[in-house]
């Protein structure tokens, strides 16, 4: 098996079928690739639309139920049973272009971390936007390889990339934190890391904005402050058992993000 793709949901509706029929044109061989779906938190009636799903999809899908809640902890799981040389996430209420996965894997060489064209998806306006990640993106040369530094942005979520399985089988996603866990974790696979590469223009990873969403969640300044602080520790505590191993300008880096996130209250 080439890839495995994690997806975590929670009370999925229909975008996480939308997400499902995204795979199931991609134009890599179904017999290359699996995905790990976990649904997490509350159990009915999404086993049964999910089942109903399985049951009428060519995809391999190894279906997982967790009671206990939260992204972290659902993709968790789905390293632990990932299969494939390769990993990549999707977020259930996101879709993907259907050379996603071939893109990814002829830029990859095991050394190399494929990034793909991140944009977002207004689930209002039906608009399709670009983000930071979309401007980084387009800046790079596709023959260029990149070092952490030059492509950072992508190290702060999950999404968007392909990544070696055994590296992510060395860590875990921290699940102290309800946000900013997906740069931590991306952070504690740094000196594992190859160097960036850019996937073709056509190979699309589509965010869907959502107003309710959590990532759109409004916080008080005392959450945000006090999470952010025990971040900045994580990073020092990660970054101090393999200070010779990591990119001290990436490190610095990451300090002044939480550091401005601290500052901005955001």
């Amino acid at each position: 098996m080439k890839i495995t793709v994690i997806i975590p949901t929670y009370k999925p509706d229909y975008t996480l079928y939308e997400c499902l029929d995204s795979l199931s044109r991609q134009t890599l061989s179904v017999d290359e690739f699996d995905v790990v779906l976990i649904l997490n938190g509350e159990q009915h009636p999404y086993e049964q639309e999910i089942q109903h799903y399985l049951n009428n999809s060519p995809l391999k899908i190894q279906y997982i139920y967790s009671l206990e809640k939260g992204v972290s902890n659902a993709r968790n799981i789905g390293i632990k049973h990932a299969t494939g040389d390769y990993i990549t996430f999707i977020d259930s209420d996101d879709w993907v272009s259907e050379n996603y996965l071939t893109g990814l894997l002829e830029k990859t060489n095991g050394s190399q971390m494929a990034l793909a064209k991140v944009q977002r998806f207004d689930d209002l306006s039906k608009r399709t936007t670009d983000i930071y990640l979309t401007q980084l993106y387009d800046s790079l040369d596709s023959n260029g390889i990149y070092n952490h530094i030059r492509v950072k942005s992508y190290f702060s979520v999950p999404i968007g990339k392909l990544l070696p399985t055994v590296i992510c089988k060395k860590t875990s996603f921290s699940r102290k934190f309800d946000y900013g866990e997906d740069g931590l974790f991306m952070f504690s696979m740094e000196p594992d890391l190859p160097v960036g590469v850019k996937a073709s223009e056509d190979v699309i990873y589509f965010y869907r904005f959502k107003e309710n969403s959590l990532s759109n969640k409004t916080r008080n300044r005392g959450t945000i402050i006090k999470t952010h602080i025990f971040l900045l520790c994580e990073y020092w505590k990660l970054y101090l058992s393999k200070s010779t191993r990591y990119n001290l300008f990436f490190f610095i880096n990451r300090n002044l993000a939480v550091l401005k996130h601290i500052i901005l209250c955001r």
